[in-house]
């Protein structure tokens, strides 16, 4: 069985002090942060306040912790590992290890005063150690990452490389006076904010131990890494390419020798990446001018937009096109380059709103319960489950979103869904609607209840 587990850094004050007092208290939005950000946060946030004031004990203490893990991610680095973690036992006995590190990890209770104020019987229900998908586990207010490292040293070489991004966010936690959390499934990106704050002499498993690196060279180098740990070696040479030789020699010599990369094939690759005859440029040309005439289109994973015009930006001395786009639903407004030195890019994220005849089928989809796209979904483990369903969110056809919100409604039928599917169901049925209620020319409130009946009828 494999788990994707995050070791988290968590500001203790923030979310003891601000995060936590505003999700008990009515109508209070999140700390400012850039949690704000996300396309999704309103719906992660009024999920996690319902859940937290309303639900069980034990799913109250959990939702909440979860909340503090998908609020820290998006400012503080964390690492990511393919099932390696500290407290879960089943893990551990994959491992080979009776007992768990004397990592300093325990109850993240000291975080939750102002939610025990209003539920006092939540105390003893926040986990202590992971018990499966998308939970949280061990907390340290001080983590020994020392411990940590004296207790891995006498393991087999492949055990001791996988702890060492664990270390880095433990010796992080203690230079920069932070937390740490462990959890499971709940990071959005491998590439985490601010990665120089993990920066630390003797890294080797990243090709990175030298001199501090810059943010940028840190996010580019991890990103690699992640990649390079998910079996990718093109996605990883693609990247090494994507370093300038001449600035950026240094990384480049220490990302060729972590990952064992022949530097013979990053010429072939930049050629390959940047070259672009007339007929290419002048059909890249003809789609910006296809996407700048349309008044309204679909940006995947943002949805219906409002085309509010073009802008012309000076960045580095070169001027550059910016098309400036306005979600329909009001949920916020994105500018996007036109002009860039490789492949169409995010001009090939654009499609027009659907059709009348389109809307109806997508409808048709919901009342049969699904596709094959949906049937697919049933078949896969949860985690690539969890995968596909974000990735139809983010670049799949309207119909895919449809079958995503299908097989969530069936699945209701069976289980409790987790913070992380509802966050997903919610996102989907926003990006459906809103598009939907274009196409039929009717009120978002109508459309709701036209997909409420459409889930009922499957």
């Amino acid at each position: 069985m494999g788990y994707d587990v995050t070791f988290q850094l968590v500001d203790e004050r923030r979310v003891r002090d601000e995060l936590i007092p505003a999700l008990v208290t009515p109508g209070a939005p999140p700390p400012a942060s850039p949690f704000d950000e996300l396309d999704d946060a309103r719906e992660i946030w009024d999920e996690a306040r319902a859940a937290a004031l309303t639900g069980n004990p034990k799913a109250a203490a959990l939702a909440a912790c979860q909340l503090v893990v998908q609020w820290s991610q998006e400012s503080l680095p964390f690492a990511w590992t393919r099932s390696f973690a500290l407290t879960y036992a089943p893990l551990r006995v994959e491992e080979g290890l009776s007992s768990p590190p004397p990592a300093g990890l325990g109850s993240p209770r000291a975080l939750f005063g102002a939610l025990e104020e209003k539920r006092p019987k939540l105390a003893r229900w926040f986990p202590r150690r992971l018990e499966g998908n998308y939970s949280t586990g061990g907390y340290a207010s001080r983590p020994d990452a020392w411990a940590v490292r004296r207790f891995y040293a006498s393991r087999p070489s492949d055990l001791r490389s996988r702890v060492t991004p664990v270390l880095a966010v433990f010796r992080a936690a203690e230079r920069h006076g932070l937390a740490v959390i462990e959890a499971t499934d709940l990071f959005r990106s491998l590439t985490p904010p601010q990665p120089e704050l993990l920066a630390w002499p003797g890294l080797e498993r990243f090709g990175l131990d030298g001199p501090p690196l810059s943010a940028d060279e840190w996010g580019r180098a991890l990103d690699a890494h992640a990649a390079y740990t998910k079996g990718d070696r093109e996605d990883i040479c693609d990247r090494a390419a994507e370093i300038d030789p001449d600035d950026g020699a240094e990384l480049l010599g220490r990302v060729v020798r972590a990952f064992d990369l022949d530097p013979g094939t990053f010429d072939e690759r930049r050629e390959q990446g940047l070259a672009r005859g007339p007929e290419e440029e002048a059909q890249l040309e003809a789609a910006i001018q296809n996407v700048i005439a349309q008044p309204r289109l679909v940006y995947l994973g943002h949805g219906l937009m409002e085309n509010l015009g073009v802008e012309i930006l000076t960045m580095l001395d070169r001027e550059i096109r910016v098309l400036n786009l306005e979600a329909v639903d009001g949920s916020g407004r994105v500018r996007v380059p036109l002009d860039t030195d490789g492949t169409p890019g995010l001009i090939g994220r654009m499609r027009p709103p659907i059709s009348k005849d389109e809307a109806a089928a997508i409808l048709a989809t919901l009342k049969e319960r699904g596709g094959a796209f949906g049937e697919r979904l049933e078949r896969m483990t949860w985690n690539r489950r969890y995968a596909a369903a974000q990735l139809a969110l983010k670049e799949g056809t309207p119909r895919e979103i449809a079958e995503v919100i299908a097989y969530l409604a069936s699945a209701t039928r069976t289980k409790t869904l987790s913070i992380g599917e509802c966050s997903i169901q919610a996102r989907a049925r926003r990006l459906l609607a809103t598009e939907l209620a274009f196409a039929l020319e009717v009120p978002a409130a109508q459309v709701e209840a036209l997909l409420d009946a459409a889930l009922s009828a499957g």
